[in-house]
């Protein structure tokens, strides 16, 4: 007799415990939002079950979000608020690992999903995060160009921001290359123009191709490094068009 009232009792308890852990969940996570290696998994039969998030790449982790801010089913808010964050990740992956912007990334959701930030905030009052992560001058050096993307209030302070940046960094900046905020730059060989939302070959370079292309005119034979400019030349060309015409470029490399 005594002993099954203990039994019961531990019973009682143990469910109590449940009840306790399902509630607290719930006030924990107030609103369930999709991660990107769970939109990786929905949508792409190569990515498996098991992908967890914090195995995901640069690649990866971009083509997931990308999924989820071009889907249906968010608000506009929740739209906005992905494309700023996935902006500013973007931008500090010249500075900090992968594990910190993954990271970076969690640490915002969450607190999002706990009820504690919206899609409305900024998420760089959570910048401190990233501390750790921080990469050495060889790592972040690799690039010679930096180029980022603002609204039209805030461009100047973000130009800004990234000269402090490279500045503490110890990377010396070339000013006399260096474009401040404007709707139409030339960038690594493409012109952006955010008022008609282009992109653009230069005319120079264009020429360039034309007289390439004239020259393999009637062309039998060519040497491997003749091939490697011609692909790099048609391929810089390509990023500006549609993916589907450039698919000749596969047949060339194959």
């Amino acid at each position: 007799m005594i002993m099954r009232l203990k039994r019961k009792r531990i019973s009682v308890v143990k469910e109590k415990l449940n009840l306790v852990f399902r509630v607290s969940l719930l006030i924990l996570v107030k609103n369930q939002l999709v991660w990107p290696h769970s939109a990786l998994q929905y949508e792409y039969e190569y990515v498996s079950e098991s992908t967890s998030f914090k195995s995901l790449d640069i690649k990866l982790f971009t083509t997931g979000e990308l999924d989820i801010i071009t889907s249906h089913g968010i608000s506009e808010t929740e739209k906005s608020g992905r494309l700023n964050l996935l902006k500013k990740i973007t931008y500090y992956r010249n500075f900090y690992a992968l594990k910190g912007l993954l990271a970076f990334y969690a640490a915002w959701l969450r607190k999002i999903e706990s009820g504690q930030r919206s899609w409305k905030d900024d998420p760089t009052c959570i910048v401190p995060v990233l501390s750790p992560y921080i990469l050495s001058k060889s790592d972040s050096s690799s690039g010679d160009d930096f180029a980022g993307v603002e609204i039209p209030e805030l461009s100047a302070k973000a130009f800004l921001e990234l000269q402090n940046v490279l500045a503490f960094r110890g990377i010396e900046e070339s000013e006399h290359k260096a474009v401040g905020p404007s709707t139409r730059m030339e960038f690594l060989g493409i012109i952006c123009d955010s008022v008609k939302m282009t992109l653009e070959i230069s005319i120079e370079r264009l020429t360039d191709v034309d007289l390439i292309l004239l020259e393999w005119v009637g062309k039998e034979f060519a040497s491997k490094r003749e091939i490697q400019s011609l692909i790099g030349k048609l391929n810089l060309s390509g990023v500006v068009s549609d993916p589907d015409e450039c698919l000749f470029l596969e047949y060339i490399i194959d």
